[in-house]
């Protein structure tokens, strides 16, 4: 290879010019000289030999350096143009060279090597001429020249380029680096075969040989490398022995979690609720490389974790379950903790959670039982309820005596669950009772009480004849000598019960609920009252036994009609004796025979003026009113003895009228609108209250009341109240039209259905007395028929026989009437032109005997037989 350069001398720089052109001139050929002697000129230059350096390596330019000497610049006077041809037959070096000035006469020139030789050893020589002209017709002194070389090059290395960085940063246990496969290429264009290993496994290369230029691609797996700092290299071999390197650096940082939401979760929630759950979602910040694998725990039993293992990324459920830890009401802390193992990665997140007590309620504060008199024995049922969804939790009933009963326990929840309350009044206390029951839910931790005060109202309960007195008798004028009665309980259902006789002349039978009673009067004494009682009794538990009370009139003489003479006021008959008690309201009680018109016994009450009476329905007791003194007498029949006093309760109003019933079998005294009871041991009386009205009739049974225009329908007596009460929860009247003016008065049936009343102006049929169907709520249901002008007394008898006598009657002054109300008789009594008083006509016990007081004034007796 020839190459021939061409350069302009000048005088200042001749030397520099010459070497700078013999060392920058590459190429080869031949030419001739300029002919010359025989004895050579000097060399216009002269060079050293070649330097070689020891690591001439492959790949490289290495330097070669010769010494570049100007024996004569003079030889270059004249000469403007230098040519210079080199001859590199080898082709090993490059075209540029570097000249360094040494001494003024020397210069260091640098020949460099290929970079593509191959390694191996390179001997030659360079052949140098200087030329005057470019075809080197002519040369100076000394060309050509020839300059040896000998040098071996080594193996050497290539540089190896990337496409990304080779600094790489990943979390332990990533699989992959965030700049993915990194490009690698040599720089020289090499041809021939090469190979490509890595030192490191985590470190691969691909392809790992070819041929040609080196291009493959690094795929870094960090996935098994621990926390730290690491490196691998890259080789890459060529055949002839040239070698590339490059080096991956990979910092290895620790892994961690990563949680969708970092600061946990929060659960509110009543206690005993299903509890939503939550999720949150986890992964690790290495890319869900190697050791992705994690595990999961709670700190608290109460917060169940699902899945517990896994591998990221995940979703986790995050359940609370209070009843895991039967917590209470309150606030909870919790941590969810997730380690994973290959990492030693771990990490917690905060779960709090408030649990809100759960509500316990019953729908009755109190529950009540035995009704508002203590007289039912209905259950009482309340409802339980407790806000927890359909979650239900078990509940216990405590604190309950032997006599009441309810369920012991059971579950409960938001729909509710009925708990029933049930007492047995055979063994609960009388009177007002109230029980703390306590019902205790459990709710996990938390424990719901409710304390229930159960109300109980137990009355006692009383075997209640029909009639507390019965009145027989046996006289020429006709025999009574056997009633029958009704039998029952004062309330509840029907009991067994038996009856005995004290006397031997009285025998009793019973038929169902019915007594009767029958005398044989023959061995008694005449022209005398005998007396007998019936004793009640039963077996059922807590019944109060009755006694009916019975008087038998012996009598040798008919009864007729005749009068005592007096301005009597007051009439009232005894309900089992022939008795009459009649005053004129002074100080003294005229007691009659109806049967025998004498006046057995004058009972003088002094220092009071006397007005309304009322008696006993067993003929025990009877009460008269003494208005100065604002009280009532109690005399104990038959002897007349005064056991006490009632007060008048109402000093601002003087009650009209005394009537005695006997609600329950306990006796009541109605004075005006105020009511007593009366026993042996109260014969001052206990105030009950008062009544919607005045009373002036009583129903046999008690149980009706009726006065002049109104009545109450249903009464009844319990011990539940205030030691005593009366309850009567209405009042009735006496039938649309039963009467068109001043109600004079009125009486009850025997059996209290039908309720008989008298008007000074009559019904709207007439001047009649009206019948009432009184349990039909006051239902006018007609008149009586006969009568007159002016009805002023109504009575009903012991055997039903209804009376309706009149003011001012002309030939007739009452009308006997049968239990159906057919007119049976008719009698007068008044003498011409006077009148019965008002409310003053009576009837004997027996039924007998009409005792009446009228304006001649008289007491009037009649008897209208059996």
């Amino acid at each position: 290879m020839t190459l021939t350069l061409r350069g302009r001398l000048s005088a200042a720089f001749g030397c520099a010019l010459l070497a700078a052109a013999v060392l920058t001139a590459c190429g080869g050929g031949g030419g001739g000289g300029d002919g010359g002697a025989d004895t050579p000129a000097r060399p216009a230059v002269t060079l050293s030999p070649i330097s070689v350096p020891s690591d001439v390596t492959s790949g490289i330019s290495s330097a070669l350096t010769v010494t570049v000497t100007v024996n004569d610049p003079s030889v270059f006077n004249g000469q403007t143009t230098l040519y210079t041809r080199i001859v590199d037959d080898k082709a090993v070096i490059e075209t540029s060279v570097d000249l360094t000035p040494a001494t003024p006469t020397t210069y260091i020139a640098t020949l460099r090597t290929r970079r593509d030789l191959n390694p191996g050893r390179y001997t030659g020589t360079f052949l140098v001429r200087l030329c005057k002209d470019s075809a080197c017709s002519a040369e100076f002194p000394g060309s050509p020249m020839t300059l040896p070389y000998d040098f071996v090059v080594n193996p050497g290395s290539f540089a190896v380029v990337v496409d990304q960085p080779t600094d790489v940063t990943v979390h332990q246990g990533a699989r992959t680096i965030p700049q993915g496969n990194i490009g690698v290429s040599g720089m020289l264009p090499l041809s021939g075969p090469w190979t490509a290993t890595t030192d490191s496994a985590w470190l691969r290369v691909s392809p790992a040989s070819g041929t040609g230029p080196f291009s493959a691609v690094l795929t870094v797996d960090p996935s098994s490398l621990a926390v730290g700092n690491h490196s691998a290299t890259l080789t890459a071999k060529t055949a002839d022995g040239r070698i590339g390197l490059r080096t991956i650096a990979v910092q290895v940082l620790p892994t961690s979690f990563t949680f969708s939401n970092a600061d946990g979760a929060t659960f509110t929630a009543i206690n005993g609720t299903p509890i939503p759950a939550q999720t949150i979602q986890i992964d690790l910040n290495n890319g869900s490389g190697a050791g992705s694998y994690w595990q999961a725990a709670s700190s608290e039993s109460w917060l169940k974790l699902s899945p517990a293992t896994g591998n990221a990324p995940a979703i986790v459920t995050l359940a609370p379950d209070p009843g895991q830890g039967r917590l209470a009401s309150g606030n909870y802390t919790a941590r969810a903790d997730f380690s994973s193992p290959a990492l030693a990665a771990s990490a917690s997140i905060p779960v709090t959670l408030k649990l809100v007590p759960a509500t316990f309620k019953s729908s009755q504060s109190a529950p009540f039982l035995g009704g508002i008199i203590g007289h039912s024995n209905n259950p009482s049922t309340t409802t339980l309820t407790l806000n927890t969804g359909l979650t239900k939790w078990p509940f216990t009933v405590t604190g309950l005596p032997s006599w009441l009963s309810a369920p012991s326990g059971g579950q409960v929840n938001s729909a509710g669950t009925d708990v029933t309350f049930t007492f047995n009044p055979e063994t609960a206390p009388f009177g007002n009772t109230s029980v703390p029951v306590q019902i205790t839910a459990q709710v996990n931790g938390d424990t719901h009480t409710l304390t229930l005060p159960v109300f109980i109202k137990n009355d006692e309960r009383h075997l209640v004849p029909q009639r507390a007195g019965i009145g027989l008798a046996s006289t020429p004028l006709g025999q009574v000598l056997s009633r029958t009665v009704r039998v029952a309980p004062s309330f509840g259902d029907a009991v067994p019960w038996t009856a005995s006789s004290d006397a031997a002349w009285l025998t009793v039978s019973k038929a169902g609920d019915q007594l009767t009673v029958t005398a044989d009067p023959a061995a008694l004494p005449s022209d005398a009252i005998s007396y007998a009682n019936v004793t009640l009794s039963t077996t059922t538990p807590r019944v109060v036994p009755a006694t009916v009370r019975i008087a038998l009139w012996k009598g040798t003489t008919a009864a007729t009609a005749q009068s005592i003479a007096g301005a009597y006021k007051r009439v009232l008959a005894d309900p089992i004796r022939p008795w009459i008690y009649a005053h004129k309201q002074a100080d003294s009680i005229d007691v009659v025979n109806a049967h025998t018109g004498a006046v057995v016994t004058t009972v003088t009450i002094p220092g009071t003026a006397l007005d309304a009476m009322a008696v006993s329905p067993d003929g025990g007791r009877l009460y008269v009113q003494e208005p100065v003194n604002k009280r009532f007498a109690v005399l104990r029949l038959p002897d007349f003895a005064v056991l006490g006093h009632v007060p008048q309760k109402s000093l601002d109003t003087v009650p009209q009228f005394l009537t005695v019933g006997r609600p329950g079998g306990v006796e009541v005294l109605y004075a005006g609108k105020d009511a007593y009871r009366i026993t042996d041991a109260e014969p001052n009386g206990f105030s009950l209250g008062t009544v919607a009205t005045e009373p002036v009739a009583v129903s046999l049974d008690g149980r009706h009341l009726a006065g002049l225009g109104t009545t109450v329908p249903f009464i009844e007596y319990s011990i539940v109240g205030n030691d005593g009460m009366l309850f009567a929860p209405s009042t009735g009247g006496l039938g649309g039209g039963a009467s068109n003016g001043s109600v004079q008065d009125v009486a009850y049936s025997l059996d209290g259905t039908i309720l008989y009343s008298a008007s000074a102006v009559g019904s709207i049929a007439g001047y009649r007395c009206a019948i009432t169907a009184n349990r039909d709520g006051g239902v006018y249901a007609g008149s009586l028929p006969g009568g007159s002008t002016y009805p002023n007394n109504v009575e009903v008898g012991s055997d039903d026989r209804v009376i309706c006598g009149v003011t001012a009657g002309s030939t007739v002054d009452f009308w006997v009437h049968n239990a159906a109300g057919a007119l049976l008789q008719s009698f007068k009594a008044a003498g011409t032109s006077r009148s019965l008083l008002a409310r003053q006509l009576v009837i004997s016990a027996d039924g007998g005997v009409v005792v009446t007081a009228t304006d001649d004034p008289k007491l009037a007796i009649v008897p209208i037989g059996y």
